[in-house]
């Protein structure tokens, strides 16, 4: 997740994350503290071995991944209720997931 903190990268962020979690395989996280005013929450995934994801908080995305970071996916805040977030992945993957609050 380095590419966050990097200024020349595209995917460079100053935003403090409200989710910055590693795991293995499928896991659910509950978000918090998330700041007054966001729309919506633009996930970042990395994992190892290469594979394949879903986040999922109300709506979902997915794709592919791999241990750099190739891609992002905002999910829409639909209710002050809606906090849970899960990542699907193989029982086996190692993954780390970092969410950005957006308020645009």
């Amino acid at each position: 997740m380095v590419q966050l903190r990097d200024k020349s990268h595209d995917f460079y962020t100053d935003a403090t994350p409200v989710l910055h979690e590693s795991g293995t395989g499928t896991t659910t996280f509950t978000v918090s503290n998330i700041p007054a005013g966001t729309k919506q929450i633009t996930y970042y995934v990395s994992c190892s071995p290469v594979s394949h994801y879903t986040v999922t908080m109300g709506k979902h995305f997915e794709g592919p991944c791999t241990y750099i970071v190739s891609n992002s996916g905002g999910i829409p805040i639909a209710s002050a209720a809606d906090t849970s977030v899960t990542i699907t992945l193989p029982a086996s993957t190692r993954f780390w997931i970092v969410g950005i609050p957006d308020s645009n």
